[in-house]
């Protein structure tokens, strides 16, 4: 541990790094953004004087070779995940990588392989769990009040939710799926999570494309880059998942959906109580249901202040670097994310039921 702090270095100074990123960094004493590399150069250096960060680039490797990093935050493409993470890792830094961690399960794997090899921290930002939503929700479930958890459905759809029409966002090439690697990573990740973490057995899942093919639901996210007609990921998926403790898991999420916005919603049946998180357009809720005296009540539940998920999430891994704790979200929940995400499209492809092994 040193008194020193955390000097991070910045890979896409888009949305991400300018309204998540740097003001979390900011409110971490322990920790200092250094540095933003963006291929748009101009842009980098906007950011980086609007945020009082000393140096910008226009590329991750011209960043990677001035050195003077201790940790990365990759906010690319997820095409760009596995090479710029690569990248940090071989420059001796540990790394923070938008979910989802790959475009598949090969690359993941890879990735988290490196960090291990070179003794780097490798964490994925799936900083939901870090909401002071979950964060309850995972302490009542950990305390024993769910008993048994034998279904868990979690659902996230949106009206018009297509993000950046034409651009990465909806060419598979470059993102390596559509609805299911965006929304579904958050979703199918907490599902995991609160659920104990079960082991998977098989999955049997449908996709859709019909709305974003016909150019249907475009949202506002990544409306900049708007730059073409390219459609060729999911505007939706349903997925359903056994578990080898004969627990099932749900999954629906939809960028695109003729209905109104639902709020996202992980909802856990167990032998003792139900939950119910929910959270979006208005106050998260947090119910539990389960019989008093013979008769079902439900119970809201209290969710304590909290700091921003994505400063949570970003305080645990300055804390891991410095020796203070775990990794917030490690390398092998990305891997494991991954994994189950390529069943999800293969089982789609397929029409079938597929089986995952150990």
């Amino acid at each position: 541990m040193t008194d020193q702090p955390v000097r991070f270095g910045i890979v896409g100074a888009g949305f991400a790094a300018q309204r998540m990123n740097l003001p979390a960094l900011a409110k971490i004493p322990e920790a200092r953004a250094v540095a933003i590399a963006d291929t748009n150069e101009a842009r980098a250096r906007e950011v980086a004087a609007a945020s009082d960060v000393p140096r910008a680039y226009g590329s991750y490797e011209a960043m990677l070779k001035d050195g003077e990093l201790d940790a990365v935050i990759v906010n690319t493409p997820n095409a760009l995940h596995a090479p710029v993470a690569e990248a940090a890792l071989a420059a001796g830094c540990h790394v923070v990588v938008e979910k989802p961690m790959a475009r598949n399960a090969d690359e993941a794997a890879r990735l988290a392989a490196l960090a291990q090899q070179r003794g780097l921290l490798l964490g994925v930002d799936l900083h939901l769990r870090y909401t002071p939503l979950f964060q309850a929700a995972h302490a009542l479930i950990s305390k024993g009040e769910l008993g048994d958890i034998y279904h868990v459905r979690a659902m996230l759809w949106r009206r018009n939710g297509i993000p950046g029409y034409g651009s990465w966002f909806t060419t598979a090439a470059l993102s390596g799926g559509g609805a299911l690697l965006d929304i579904g990573s958050h979703m199918l990740d907490l599902a995991l999570w609160l659920a104990g973490e079960p082991t998977v057995r098989s999955v049997s899942a449908v996709t859709s494309d019909r709305l974003g093919r016909a150019g249907v639901g475009r949202g506002g996210w990544g409306i900049d880059r708007n730059t073409g007609t390219t459609f060729d990921v999911d505007d939706s998926v349903s997925a359903f998942i056994r578990c080898a403790n004969g627990a099932v898991i749900n999954l629906d999420v939809a960028w695109a959906a003729h209905s109104g916005d639902n709020d996202g919603q992980v909802h856990l049946l167990g032998s003792e109580a139900g939950l119910l998180a929910s959270y979006g357009h208005g106050p998260a809720k947090l119910e539990l249901y389960t019989e008093r005296d013979g008769e079902p009540v439900t119970l809201p539940q209290e969710i304590p202040p909290g700091e921003p998920s994505h400063q949570a999430l970003l305080r645990g891994f300055v804390a891991a670097v410095r020796g203070e704790g775990p990794v917030p979200v490690p390398a092998a929940d990305g891997v494991r994310l991954a994994r189950l995400s390529d069943a999800i499209y293969a089982s789609a492809r397929a029409g079938r039921e597929i089986e995952l092994g150990d």
